[in-house]
């Protein structure tokens, strides 16, 4: 004899009661409202530079645990093994499930609900942490800059707060015009002290040290790093104009622009400061 529906579909429903149900709706229809497109390949690579990497930071650590010629080595080495690839998925989970809940709706689609709860728990905490340290360190420079006291820096860190705050509810279009703005800034500096260091040409004799005992705690996570968060390019799909090729081309100049921004800056770095370490 067959079960009944009814009781079946209880039984089930009584043995998931024990986990939280978390489930969000991606709409498809036409008829429903979606953000106005405005994010093009340009503006996209901005938000996405911003977003996860936003500079060249963490290379002096790297080369004083590693050396410069493994720190150069694996800088290049680990877009081949984890950056194309995690973008080439972005790519494709973001055109797949158009939705601004990104890597959250990804698993909300794959997994069971347990899943999708835990990821909005550590997305929620991983925001909570990250985004608080950037007003912590801008607060941080013009303190010593400025020589600003406790309350100074507060106001420091309520006033950048309340500017990105601002500029998000502007809308997307002058994030992304921002973004590039920053990206440029950032990027600008690093390609100068290569050019500029160009005539005089490099040490590769600094260049090729590799120390005897190699920090590997530090060397790794540091320069591994600099290839992280490319998944939050998922949370701006909704905005983006012609998504598929848009976001091909935004993360092929992505990974390019890494490369510019890792691999420049070593070579200037070591002519001017040293290794980090002496040869014995």
């Amino acid at each position: 004899m067959r079960d009944h529906p009814e009781g079946k579909m209880a039984f089930v429903s009584a043995s998931r009661s024990s986990s939280p149900t978390v489930r969000f709706r991606n709409p498809r229809s036409d008829s429903e409202s979606r953000p106005k497109t405005a994010l093009t390949t340009l503006t996209l690579l901005g938000v996405i530079y911003t977003a996860s990497i936003s500079g060249g930071y963490g290379l002096e650590e790297s080369v004083s645990a590693g050396g410069p010629l493994l720190t150069i080595v694996f800088l290049c080495v680990i877009p081949f093994l984890w950056g194309i690839p995690v973008s080439l998925c972005v790519a494709e989970l973001s055109c797949a499930i158009p939705s601004n809940a990104g890597p959250i709706m990804w698993v909300n689609v794959s997994f069971p609900p347990w899943f999708t709860f835990c990821m909005v728990i550590w997305t929620a905490f991983l925001n909570f942490v990250d985004n608080s340290l950037y007003p912590t360190v801008l607060a941080d420079y013009c303190a010593t800059l400025l020589k600003l006291n406790f309350f100074e820096k507060s106001l420091v860190k309520v006033f950048f707060m309340g500017l990105c705050v601002f500029i998000n509810l502007v809308g997307i279009q002058t994030v992304g015009n921002l973004s590039v703005a920053v990206m440029l800034v950032t990027l600008l500096p690093f390609l100068l002290m290569f050019l500029l260091q160009l005539p005089f040409g490099f040490n590769w004799e600094r260049i090729g040290y590799v120390p005897e005992n190699i920090n590997w705690s530090v060397f790794l996570p540091v320069v591994a790093w600099n290839f992280s968060g490319f998944d939050s390019a998922g949370n701006v799909i909704e905005e983006v104009s012609n998504p598929n090729p848009t976001f091909i081309r935004a993360l092929g100049l992505m990974i390019i622009s890494v490369f510019s921004h890792v691999i420049l800056p070593p070579y200037w770095w070591i002519e001017c400061c040293g290794t980090g370490q002496h040869p014995s």
